[in-house]
């Protein structure tokens, strides 16, 4: 794992704690690296049982994370990832 990406992880560890039940989190990054999106996602949610994945359904998605691919935008990439705290 990258410096960035452990820095990323140690981050959503250290606020989950202030997530208060129903509570949402997102994840958000301007990086289309796995180091930084999916593998932080997986290690975060691994070591979280409390939260659950929350589709993305305002952004048209059916899944709890989205890459936003530069080519498909003629923009910059980016990575969207959320979690709901279970109640």
């Amino acid at each position: 794992m990258t410096e960035l990406a452990a820095t990323q992880l140690a981050m959503l560890n250290h606020l989950v704690g202030s997530l208060k039940p129903g509570g949402r989190l997102v994840y958000s990054v301007c990086t289309l690296t796995r180091s930084e999106t999916t593998a932080v996602t997986a290690a975060f949610s691994a070591a979280h049982p409390e939260l659950e994945p929350l589709p993305l359904t305002g952004l048209g998605s059916p899944h709890a994370e989205l890459a936003l691919l530069p080519h498909e935008l003629n923009a910059n990439g980016m990575f969207i990832a959320t979690w709901l705290r279970k109640k």
